[in-house]
């Protein structure tokens, strides 16, 4: 038993001496927000919200990705609006090991889709807080 805590205050040692600490992170960014509709600017109940993890890292390009690639990497929760258009994605955090701690790891998409709407991409760089996000109506033609 001895041995464990030597080779346990050992390993702990080791870290401490190279830099490494344990630090808290966001690893996905969350969100927060109305909806409403780009037109009639009235409240949409019922849209679907999630984060995706998904981001175009690399020039050129950069930026917010397609719908498809962003549902393919969508984090849990998936919420739906209520009926003032509000939904609400808590940030997801993690501990790791680090030195020096990472930057900018907190990147991800906001979609949001209803039915009778295009979706809706939002490049997040950090927590969205109090958003507001307009869904344009599907155009039918005549």
């Amino acid at each position: 038993m001895k041995s464990v805590r030597c080779y346990l205050g050992l390993g702990m040692m080791g870290l401490l001496c190279t830099g490494c600490w344990p630090t808290h992170i966001t690893s996905s960014p969350g969100a927060s927000g109305f909806v409403f509709d780009r037109k009639s600017r009235q409240a949409v109940a019922g849209a679907q919200v999630v984060v995706s993890r998904s981001r175009r890292r690399k020039w050129p390009n950069y930026g917010t990705p397609t719908l498809d690639e962003a549902l393919e990497d969508t984090r849990p929760p998936l919420v739906v609006t209520g009926a003032n258009g509000h939904f609400f994605i808590p940030s997801e955090r993690k501990w790791i090991m680090a030195y020096p701690p990472p930057e900018g790891g907190d990147l991800g998409t906001l979609v949001i889709r209803r039915d009778g709407y295009n979706p809706a991409l939002v490049p997040l760089m950090g927590d969205l807080d109090g958003g507001t996000v307009l869904l344009t109506p599907v155009s039918r033609p005549p």
